[in-house]
């Protein structure tokens, strides 16, 4: 049984990853998935609506999401109900007593603990308190990286023999794009000619202020830098040829990394790090830090840089967009590399996990 109640436009990482995992433990033919839901749940980012009318899926509904008091009382009740083999909350936020089956939770980072400075006390307090409440009431723990498993250790004192690493996978529509979806892509958005795609948003650990003085730095005149994604920090300021284009939906998107030069991810920091690999899906080159997570996910596909070093940053950035042989081999292995990632295995791996605590 897998808590959905996180599939929703306030967790958009957290939904996609229950989405899509759901959809993979679907087509799986040694385990019964029930899905937990809220009355009249609803996402524009997921087809929350097609998982839940697959007929190898049922679904369960409590009043309450994750936040909701009465849900700590709620959830265990219908779990005595139901009766499951496996219970697995996808969200630290999830009853921590009573529970009356194996349960697994999945954590994804510690980025309260990495960059407290930027995170307000509350929020840094509850995600000390329930992710501890979480870890102590799993049987098993799921993460997503080697790194943030190592995090996870370090920052709660887990035994690594409780965490297993699940890694994440581009969706199936990141693949590289014709040339019609591309130009209608740069027709919809006003791209002409060659540009560079970034991924930011105004939370201080994804840098988008380093990633701007980078890119005025690199001083590519013959180049646009395309920002995607929440950019509200900027207040108005756009630096010379740069485009920001807020949130992309996901065709959209798949065409303007189709279609790119190179992609950047300036952030200091990833449990993960899934912009990058549904770049490599596409075919396209990757220039990020060589820090955290992001070293298993774009392995020898990828330019590292030290991001959080401006010179350094525009440098990298230059060499991948003027190297054509450079840039030549990191597009060869980027297909390659995103090709090790998949929903399929990490279904197989996450219904291993379930079995190991029944």
């Amino acid at each position: 049984m897998l808590d959905a109640r996180c599939a929703t436009d306030h967790f958009p990482g957290i939904g996609r990853y229950v989405v899509s995992l759901a959809a993979a433990l679907a087509q799986r033919t040694d385990l019964r998935l029930t899905l937990i839901t809220t009355r009249g749940q609803h996402t524009t980012l997921h087809d929350l609506a097609g998982l839940l009318a697959l007929p190898q899926v049922a679904v369960a509904t409590i009043a309450g999401g994750p936040f909701a008091p009465g849900a700590q009382r709620a959830l265990p009740r219908l779990l005595r109900t139901l009766r499951p083999d496996c219970f697995h909350a996808p969200y630290y936020v999830m009853p921590y007593t009573d529970l009356p089956c194996p349960t697994v939770v999945t954590l994804y980072d510690v980025i309260p603990r990495r960059f407290p400075q930027h995170v307000a006390v509350r929020a840094r307090l509850a995600f000390e308190v329930c992710s501890r409440l979480a870890a102590r009431a799993a049987d098993r723990i799921i993460t997503i990286s080697a790194s943030a498993a190592r995090d996870l250790q370090h920052s709660f004192g887990i035994n690594p023999a409780r965490i297993s690493v699940t890694p994440l996978a581009a969706d199936a529509g990141f693949v590289p794009q014709s040339a019609l979806d591309i130009q209608r892509m740069r027709d919809r958005l006003g791209i002409s000619g060659s540009y560079i795609v970034a991924t930011a948003n105004s939370r201080p650990h994804k840098n988008l202020g380093g990633l701007l003085d980078a890119w005025q730095r690199a001083d590519l005149r013959d180049q646009t830098l395309v920002v995607v994604g929440s950019t509200s920090a900027l207040a108005g300021a756009v630096p010379p040829r740069a485009l920001l284009t807020g949130s992309l939906p996901q065709p959209v998107f798949a065409a303007l990394l189709s279609g790119a030069v190179c992609f950047v991810l300036p952030s200091r920091y990833e449990g993960f790090g899934l912009p990058p690999l549904e770049a490599l899906a596409c075919g396209t080159p990757v220039v990020c830090g060589g820090h955290s997570a992001l070293p298993e996910v774009v392995g020898d596909a990828g330019y590292s840089t030290n991001v959080a070093d401006p010179a350094a940053f525009a440098a990298a950035i230059r060499r991948v967009v003027t190297d054509d042989t450079l840039r030549g081999t990191l597009r060869a292995r980027a297909l390659a590399r995103a090709a090790q990632f998949s929903w399929h295995a990490t279904a197989a791996r996450t219904a291993e996990i379930y079995a190991s605590v029944t």
